[in-house]
């Protein structure tokens, strides 16, 4: 994979930073607290799976619906609410996460 260019990453960054939701996750970045860091200005959280840490995009509310058809497009078929989530966190997150994907 690529890595992405300067105006995608500005673009990602700008919607991160517009997003009211997020607003919290961005203060918990800059005490280091609950897991948020940023990198490259980029907001992200930090999970452990399986003893593996896993560094995940916060997603925009602006991106996550067209992120929830891709993940159950990708599966072929939707997969049941709890594959889905699953799939969805290795690498991404919100606030609304769960909600979003039951509904």
């Amino acid at each position: 994979m690529s890595n992405p260019s300067n105006s995608e990453v500005s673009k990602i960054v700008n919607d991160q930073q517009a997003d009211d939701i997020s607003s919290g996750a961005f203060s918990f970045a800059k005490l280091n607290k609950g897991g948020y860091f940023k990198k490259n200005g980029i907001l992200f959280h930090r999970i452990k799976i399986l003893d593996n840490v896993v560094k995940r995009l916060v997603v925009p509310k602006g991106r996550r619906q067209a992120l929830l058809e891709l993940a159950v497009d990708q599966a072929g078929c939707h997969s049941g609410i709890r594959r889905t989530k699953e799939r969805i966190g290795l690498s991404f997150t919100w606030p609304s996460l769960n909600k979003d994907v039951v509904e």
